[in-house]
């Protein structure tokens, strides 16, 4: 068994343009094929900016708030509630459109294909 929490974890910044504030819950080694396990806060109109992985599974859940998914040439808006899978290989950037910010918990996943 493994219990962390938010209140126990520092907080660091998105590798992404130092947009966000991240919690790492769960680091890479911890389990087999899980990069991370995160929740990230984002400021009012932050922006990470457009990045791609080739061998990772991003799982978002937006906890609150609402934001722009960049994936690709494709626009995608997302708002409290929805999750969002990024694929391998696909280009990414999230914009937080709301005025009281964003929250978005995910998974990183390697491809094992």
């Amino acid at each position: 068994m493994k219990l962390t929490s938010l209140e126990s974890v520092p907080q660091t910044v998105t590798s992404h343009a130092k947009a966000g504030k991240k919690h790492v819950l769960i680091e890479q080694g911890v389990i087999k094929g899980l990069q991370q396990f995160s929740q990230t806060t984002f400021d009012p109109g932050e922006t990470v900016e457009k990045h791609m992985h080739e061998d990772m599974y991003e799982i978002f859940l937006v906890e609150t708030g609402n934001a722009i998914f960049h994936i690709n040439d494709a626009l995608q808006p997302v708002k409290q509630g929805d999750c969002l899978v990024v694929e391998p290989g696909e280009y990414h950037e999230v914009t937080d459109i709301g005025s009281q910010g964003l929250t978005l918990t995910y998974f990183c996943l390697e491809n094992i294909r």
